[in-house]
């Protein structure tokens, strides 16, 4: 089966080609002049998902069973700043590529986030009513409501509180953690933001499970365990052997951030285990995943971290 990846030099896009089933032929476009990843298997293309033409043309000639679409503007902050960038990234792009996917009769898997809710009555079900609070959630409900006005079959993923290993990536928030603190340095972590924590690996090798059993709707897919940013910060400290003592605990207000942020979030996980019998990791089972992934790679992040019994 042929699928067309977007956005596959960021995180989870490589953690999409890393885990590729064998059975997918896979096509990768990004913006960037060639594949930043390891391991796997793709054809690379050059895309800017914000050129309609173009994107219907490569699509067309690709004519690929399913689009999965990670590709967007994320930088929740810099969208209060940067609204049209954030626009054309978020809406503009996945309008482009749902309209090409529908030409071709593809599926679509479009990835969306816990940020299109307001955090005031969390975790969420799919059924939730979103209320996005900042420009960024706005982009991103926008964009889910792009996906559901076209007439092509799609399954959305929300998910949230990304983090992992990939090549040429920017810092997530686990492994911002890791280079403070390998560093010896002290950081300021909130206590008062809520969610589920989500390892990009785990989460790839769920989205190729919906794809392979053409799954059809919305699904909640994140880590299974709800917790605040400073008990994440404290049991990845503890994982890595890390000095737990340089984590302040911190108010949301206090870092006074551009956009608001969602504090009592969280994704209810129930449907897609009900349905595919998806479940990811627990906090503590994650990282400990993830620790093995890094010095898999050789990752210096590994390195700075002693052993978790020293």
């Amino acid at each position: 089966m042929k699928v067309l990846l977007t956005g596959c030099n960021g995180l989870l896009g490589q953690n999409l080609v890393a885990h590729k089933p064998a059975a997918i032929e896979l096509l990768g476009v990004d913006l960037a002049d060639s594949f930043y990843g390891k391991g796997g298997e793709l054809e690379y293309h050059r895309l800017d998902l914000r050129d309609r033409s173009a994107t219907k043309g490569l699509v067309t000639s690709v004519k690929p069973a399913w689009v999965i679409h990670t590709a967007g503007y994320n930088n929740v902050d810099g969208a209060e700043a940067e609204k049209e960038a954030c626009w054309q990234g978020n809406v503009v792009a996945t309008e482009n590529l749902a309209w090409a996917a529908e030409s071709c009769g593809a599926h679509m898997l479009h990835l969306s986030t816990d940020y299109i809710f307001d955090g005031r009555k969390g975790p969420y079900a799919e059924t939730a009513r979103p209320n996005p609070l900042g420009y960024y959630g706005k982009s991103k409900l926008a964009a889910e409501n792009a996906v559901k006005g076209s007439a092509v079959p799609y399954v959305i993923v929300r998910t949230m509180v990304l983090y992992g290993h990939g090549q040429k990536i920017r810092d997530n928030f686990a492994t911002w953690l890791l280079r403070k603190l390998g560093a010896g340095e002290e950081v300021k972590i909130v206590t008062d933001q809520m969610g589920n924590t989500t390892l990009a690996s785990e989460l790839a090798q769920a989205l190729w499970r919906l794809v392979l059993h053409g799954a059809i709707g919305i699904y909640h897919v994140a880590g299974s365990e709800i917790v605040s940013r400073y008990d994440f910060a404290l049991t990845l400290a503890e994982v890595f052997g890390l000095e737990r003592s340089f984590i302040t605990p911190v108010r949301t207000a206090e870092l006074h951030q551009a956009a608001p942020r969602p504090l009592r979030s969280g994704l209810i996980i129930e449907k897609v285990f009900e349905d595919f019998g998806i479940r990811l990791s627990g906090t503590r089972d994650a990282l400990l995943r993830f620790k093995e992934e890094l010095e898999a790679a050789g990752s210096p992040l590994a390195l700075t971290a002693k052993s978790e019994n020293a």
